[in-house]
């Protein structure tokens, strides 16, 4: 056994003289009885911080108070989970916090993970109310089912059952009673080993213990920033979450899905953060990029195995009084021990350790009989401790396996992790994997006997195991080994497509091998220690046995795309013709893919175009032809193959054209997709000043490819104005067009062409409060910035309340903005806003199509038919979408838009008569 102590030190750093002892004392009481005392005691400091949005203690305060009483107005005072399906972001620290002060516990749910297992989730958790934000709305409500209440929040929330956490007005005075430590804060739900994803619950007690030991440990102060990379059902955002608002600290969300890994170098330094925390995976990623963080003192490192090559990393990147805090942690334990290492320490051979117990948290490394194995002996890892989770919910079998009782103290359990470590002479414990089927990849756990179960399920499958394979050190992905009835075997994009209905992404295996059966033991189970790497497959040894070799690389650029390609998908060999998505590619591997790219080949590419090229052999000559970069074309051929007349989509504010493709995947293999992109996005200085010289550029490109009508036409919001006048310079040329298609427009993108009725409905929807209270509001959100915050908050308020970018966007002209936009494109964006208010659109002459959302287009019009007929001399088809606008375009109602369009394309395919 370990006890409690130390690891690696350092001295007293003279720029922490703020740090106060996190007292244990201070953990006999509530989350936010602490966080109130922050808030009385820093009001005017900035307690969240994101770049286009933060709050003063005093604000978040505030803000929580409102929507914590709507949560009471909704449930009563009875204890119970409040369902949060929200992004990483603003409002979802304002939920959890309102939840909390509500006498609630928050159980968070990822938008992202299939309708099917978020519904087995809330069914479990028993919860009455979801909180969501506007572009979960939909979503929510299918999951609500009328079984539960839907609350919105965030910017452009109001009315009903809509709290506007950024509004000037409401009641947010402190009328709440904390409830006491021994209450529940929360419900995180990982993968159960019985196929049934099981809830983990903990106290408010033990959350400030865990916040005591990570704040005396790193000697947090009120001065420190603190990330918050990862997603909201990452039970270690909690730790990140809880030690900068109860110290009176920074947090500083960023979400990864929307910013993607380019932008997070950049984002560390412009938020001057100084305690960073991520899983390794994202680290390694962070630090291709080749820069320096000096604002950074602590690195924090959790969830996976931490590499001597992670070291070497930390130690190139980041300032020599930094340390490098290496934690082994889960969600029923919280941190159990650290490792810290700064300057002196010695450069660890081997295996990295995780250090020693913290405070409170014994080690136990138990051997196959349940006894303690004592040193240099590989066990499983236990820890014993008061402080550990309550434990699973309603789930009692699964509590008593796994939490054991300590005969000696009744206030004392030992929680079995399944995690196999050894005990150094030195008293440092090594993490050695998994002592089950339960691994980590993306520093998440996965269940193996899930993901397995179902497989099962799926017509055709024999049987299935399902292994984690790290063809590079450090990065664990799954691997499927199927054996199927019959002699014809599915694909692999056809088996994730039906695990994808169930399953979230991270459980998706990356790789499938079709075996004839799979091997046994003796004993008749299945033997995995022979199952075969993925390359010696029965495909693989076939072609090998057969002499079918593949194309070998022709250039350095094709070699070089291998190369990137076999690392990034940690898959080998990786062939010419291989498919990015067979391949199991996804979005953010493709950003990846698109970073080594500008890395390596200085060749700066869009994820997009990883997913519109998906072959070395196709994104190779696309590079050879500048069309990589659009240095010679704008035109993204999405879906090139077909043989109906294309179909081209203008991009969107951003200059991007990735909004449509999926929509370009389901419009079919027989109709060809093009998009274009702006050639403007690394220079927008050089962008035209009107949307007229702007579309002049693209019929040119369009007219280049197709030189003879009819067109077909269609964009999104921005995309939708400029494919409307691309259209008008067409018709002026005598080039008919057949199909001009707008979707998610609004009064805010043809107000001289909408009906005067509808377009002041849509106004007046818009600024819902007056101009004295929302100038009252910002003299408030102004007052505790200084003068350098100030100007960059109001520059950010100009650049970001153009009202054409996208329909719940556009109502926040008249309001506080909370809108998450890659900086990148914020000069492109500023040059489009320029240019649409400009621009004075004539009518059509010809017929066309609106693609639009019911739940924006209710707000203003009763009948849209009659109040767009402006639009178009032609007459105007209406087809409307019970969806957010903003949604329209994304998975999974793209495939419903794909089925209009090409419907309203095959009623208009002939020519139309536009003299």
């Amino acid at each position: 056994m370990v006890t409690a102590g130390n690891g690696v030190g350092r001295p007293e750093d003279p720029r922490r003289a703020g740090f106060r002892e996190f007292r244990r004392e201070a953990i006999e009481q509530s989350i936010q009885a602490r966080f109130q005392q922050q808030v009385a005691e820093r009001p005017e400091a900035l307690a969240v911080v994101t770049r286009e949005r933060s709050l003063t203690y005093d604000a978040l305060n505030r803000t929580t108070n409102r929507l914590a009483a709507a949560i009471l107005d909704h449930l009563g005072s009875r204890e119970e989970p409040v369902a949060l399906l929200l992004d990483q972001g603003v409002d979802a620290v304002i939920a959890i916090l309102a939840v909390l002060k509500a006498g609630k516990f928050f159980l968070p749910l990822d938008p992202r993970h299939p309708q099917a297992r978020l519904t087995g989730v809330l069914d479990d958790a028993g919860a009455r109310l979801l909180v969501t934000e506007a572009k979960h709305a939909a979503f929510a409500s299918r999951l609500a089912n009328g079984q539960r209440a839907v609350l919105l929040v965030g910017d452009g929330a109001g009315g009903g059952n809509d709290v506007d956490t950024d509004a000037p007005q409401g009641n947010d005075g402190n009328r709440f009673l904390p409830p006491s430590p021994e209450q529940l804060a929360y419900l995180f739900y990982t993968s159960g080993s019985t196929g049934r994803p099981k809830g983990v619950v903990d106290s408010h007690r033990n959350v400030l213990h865990n916040v005591m030991r990570y704040t005396n440990a790193l000697r947090i102060t009120p001065s420190d920033r603190l990330t918050l990379v990862q997603s909201p059902t990452f039970s270690g955002t909690v730790s990140s979450l809880f030690s900068a608002l109860l110290n009176g600290a920074a947090i500083c969300p960023f979400d990864l899905h929307v910013e993607g890994f380019a932008s997070l170098a950049a984002w560390l330094d412009e938020m001057q953060i100084t305690i960073y925390h991520s899983v390794p995976v994202l680290f390694r990623s962070l630090l291709k990029t080749g820069r320096r963080f000096p604002s950074v003192r602590v690195v924090r490192l959790e969830g996976d195995q931490v590499l001597p090559s992670d070291v070497a990393l930390f130690r190139r990147h980041f300032e020599r009084d930094c340390i490098l805090a290496i934690g082994l942690g889960a969600t029923e334990t919280g941190l159990s021990c650290q490792y810290r290492i700064d300057a002196r320490t010695a450069m660890p051979e081997g295996i990295v350790p995780v250090g020693k117990p913290m405070p409170d948290m014994d080690i136990v490394i138990l051997d196959e009989d349940g006894h303690d194995a004592g040193r240099e002996r590989a066990g499983e890892i236990a820890v014993r401790s008061r402080y550990l989770a309550v434990g699973y919910w309603l789930q009692p079998e699964l509590n008593r396996a796994k939490f054991l009782s300590d005969p000696n103290d009744p206030s004392v359990r030992l929680y079995l992790s399944g995690d196999v470590g050894r005990l150094r002479a030195d008293g440092c414990v090594e993490f050695l994997g998994r002592k089950d089927l339960q691994p980590k990849v993306r520093g998440q756990w996965v269940d193996a006997a899930e993901v397995e179960a179902a497989l099962a399920r799926i017509d055709g499958i024999r049987e299935a195991a399902v292994l984690v394979r790290e063809a590079v050190p450090g990065e664990p992905r799954l691997v499927a080994y199927v054996a199927v009835r019959g002699d014809v075997a599915p694909t692999p994009s056809a088996l994730r497509a039906v695990l994808a209905a169930t399953l979230p992404d991270v459980m998706i295996p990356s790789s499938f091998v079709f075996l004839d059966a799979l091997p046994v033991t003796e004993n008749g189970k299945v033997d995995r220690r022979a199952l075969p790497a993925p390359e010696d497959s029965v495909e693989a040894r076939f072609a090998k046995a057969c002499g079918a070799g593949r194309p070998p690389p022709r250039d350095e650029i094709e070699l070089a795309l291998i190369a990137i390609w076999e690392e990034v998908l940690n898959r080998r060999p990786v062939g010419m013709h291989d498919d990015f998505v067979e391949l199991g590619g996804d979005s953010l591997l493709a950003a990846r893919i698109a970073l080594e790219m500008e890395q390596r080949l200085g060749e700066r590419v869009s994820p997009v175009m990883v997913y519109a090229t998906p072959t070395i052999a196709g994104l190779a000559a696309a590079l050879r032809d500048g069309l990589a970069t659009g240095s010679d074309s704008v035109v993204v051929a999405m879906q090139p193959n077909g043989t109906k007349r294309p179909l081209f989509f203008i991009h969107d504010h951003h200059g991007s054209v990735a909004p449509y493709m999926a929509l370009a995947r389901h419009l079919g293999e027989d109709q060809p997709c093009y998009g274009l992109q702006s050639p403007f996005l690394s220079n927008p200085e050089s962008a035209p000043a009107t949307i007229e010289a702007m579309a002049a550029r693209y019929v040119d490109e369009i007219q280049r490819l197709q030189p003879m009508g009819p067109y077909h036409l269609g964009g999104v919001c921005f995309g939708g104005v400029v494919a409307f006048e691309v259209a008008q310079q067409l018709v002026a040329k005598d080039a008919p067009v057949a199909l001009l298609a707008l979707v998610a427009v609004t009064p805010y993108d043809f107000p001289n062409l909408m009906s005067e009725a509808a377009g002041r409905l849509h106004a007046l929807h818009g600024a819902r409060a007056g101009l004295i209270p929302r100038l009252k509001y910002y003299a408030t959100r102004l007052h505790p910035l200084s003068w350098r915050e100030r100007l960059r908050y109001l520059g950010g308020r100009a650049r970001l309340v153009p009202p054409y970018l996208r329909d719940h966007w556009r109502e926040i002209a008249l309001g506080p903005a909370a809108i998450s936009v890659p900086t990148a494109t914020l000069p492109l964006v500023t040059m489009h806003t320029t240019m649409f208010r400009n621009y004075q659109p004539s009518p059509f002459a010809g017929r066309l199509g609106l693609f639009l959302s019911s739940k924006t287009t209710v707000r203003y019009s009763s009948d849209p038919g009659r109040d767009w007929q402006g639009l178009a001399t032609g007459g105007v088809d209406v087809h409307l979408m019970d969806v957010g606008g903003d949604v329209m375009t994304q998975e999974p109602h793209a495939r419903k838009l794909a089925m209009q369009i090409s419907q309203h394309l095959g009623a208009g395919e002939r020519p139309l008569d536009v003299g």
